[in-house]
């Protein structure tokens, strides 16, 4: 053989020997610095893969096996968002028609959800609901004016009113809301129109004009508020194009990044005590999405929270 032709042959073998490597040791180092969750720091709701449908799965602690709320085979259930009693899950749902918002009452047994109604016509919809800390209210995500913006209803779907003024209507694509602890304000992450970031904003919660809290050229999204209101968590890719994440005061100073790893790092939400946050990362990128924890002002190193075949995302703790 040419020895050009076998100095690029064996130049591309260890190239792809090289790619497997980088993938298997972000995997087996993951694995190998995960810790066990501690236990009694309450239970998770999240997003579950199960065969070729979403369902609602639930960890009521650190040492219990997993347990399935939902098992609709026509609706694609995802962005579980707990009640202030706890007793309930506000959930998005997705059939062929669209996405819309319902209710799942947390119990012993599989359950149903219920359709909110708020008014959208089938071709519209209604998604990522957060609650009032009263829960009185649901804020979430709608297309139905359209472009993907933040509205407010009711917990019965009456009451509907849109959220942003001013410099909404520029808004392309609005996400991620999350009602801030003491009522006053929601936070959500905004693409511009015609461009491929977005940063994060907060409003009031009656409405009106957001205000930034990021304005890096880069996608910063998601967030999630602490549960005494001084923090907020969110991902971002700002660093290196990769998902990460990060922390900041409520006010937007003192951002910092949480985790540094080859793969991404997702979707945050708070513990209770506001230690810890769950989040959801692909450790290998031919695998699944699983959920892990770490505490934000201890060393951060991963904990295990759920490893199962299939895709388990969007956590949120109680």
């Amino acid at each position: 053989m040419d020895p050009a032709r076998l100095g690029r042959l064996w130049t591309r073998r260890l190239s792809r020997l090289l790619v497997l490597l980088l993938v298997a040791s972000s995997a087996l180092f993951l694995t190998a610095c995960a810790k066990a969750l501690p236990d009694g720091l309450g239970a998770i709701a999240w997003m579950a893969s199960t065969g070729q449908n979403y369902d609602i799965w639930l960890l009521e602690d650190a040492g219990a096996a997993p347990r399935q709320l939902t098992a609709t085979t026509d609706l694609l259930e995802g962005a579980p968002a707990w009640s202030p009693e706890h007793r309930r899950l506000a959930v998005q749902g997705f059939r062929q028609s669209g996405a819309a918002l319902y209710l799942l009452e947390v119990t012993d047994a599989l359950a149903e959800p219920q359709a909110i109604d708020s008014g959208a016509s089938l071709d519209q919809s209604d998604s990522e609901p957060t609650w009032s800390p009263d829960g009185a209210r649901l804020a979430f995500v709608s297309d139905r004016t359209g472009s993907r913006t933040i509205f407010v209803i009711n917990r019965d779907g009456s009451g509907l009113r849109g959220l942003l003024t001013g410099n909404a209507a520029a808004a392309q694509d609005e996400g991620g809301p999350d009602w801030s602890p003491d009522g006053r304000q929601i936070v959500f992450h905004r693409f511009a129109s015609g461009e491929p970031y977005a940063n994060i904003f907060v409003v009031d919660a009656e409405g009106g004009e957001a205000r930034p809290l990021t304005t890096i050229r880069a996608r910063n999204i998601e967030p999630a508020w602490s549960p005494d209101g001084g923090r907020i968590a969110f991902m971002s890719d700002r660093d290196d194009g990769e998902f990460e994440l990060y922390v900041m005061a409520a006010n937007g100073h003192e951002q910092y990044r949480l985790t540094r790893n080859s793969f991404p790092d997702e979707l945050p939400a708070w513990s209770p005590d506001g230690a810890w946050l769950v989040y959801t990362a692909q450790p290998d990128s031919l695998g699944d999405y699983d959920l892990y924890a770490l505490e934000v002002d201890g060393d951060r190193a991963p904990r295990v929270v759920v490893k199962r075949p299939g895709d388990d995302r969007w956590p949120a703790w109680r």
